[in-house]
């Protein structure tokens, strides 16, 4: 066991599965099913090389899924509650989701906090698509919104680690 201040319980890497690979998933609904489809005779020496790549910011485009870079946490974090108070948790500058996912980690690089994730190729977190009904209602609804998400993540990763620690003081949260 390592001794941290925050952990990923996958390796970064989210595989955004489409609405076939989902319908495959609902028929048989087993960890199984979903390694089937992203691990393929087709895909896997492909990823196993994508994956050995620190902080790979690509897209990559599949059949039946799309992988975007491997530096996602995707909501599942997990922290020392003094680590997470002392970043004070999760930006509330967003409009929307998505957004404070990556800020959170950039934060954390910068503040000097250790992260460890879990190293297997094969430990990904699969993101199955929403219906209309189950996406989130906070969503940014104009183009000022993702530009003022855009400014704020920009706002953060230009900072110093004092800069920072300044700024997130002044969160009234």
């Amino acid at each position: 066991m390592v001794d941290c201040d925050f952990g990923l319980p996958y390796n970064g890497t989210c595989c955004y599965l489409d609405y076939v690979a989902k319908n495959e998933f609902a028929k048989n609904q087993s960890i199984e099913t979903l390694k089937n489809i992203v691990f393929n005779s087709k895909n896997e020496n492909y990823l196993k090389q994508i994956f050995k790549i620190k902080n790979w910011g690509g897209i990559q485009k599949f059949d039946k899924f799309t992988i975007l870079g491997n530096n996602s946490i995707g909501g599942c974090l997990v922290a020392k509650r003094e680590a997470i108070d002392e970043i004070k948790g999760f930006n509330e500058n967003f409009v929307g989701w998505g957004y404070e996912d990556s800020e959170i980690i950039s934060r954390i690089r910068i503040l000097g906090k250790q992260i460890v994730r879990t190293s297997k190729y094969e430990d990904v977190m699969y993101h199955l698509p929403h219906t209309q009904s189950s996406a989130s209602t906070q969503i940014p609804n104009n183009i000022n919104d993702y530009n003022n998400n855009h400014i704020e993540i920009q706002k953060i990763e230009n900072k110093s680690k004092e800069e920072l620690k300044t700024y997130i003081e002044s969160w009234l949260w």
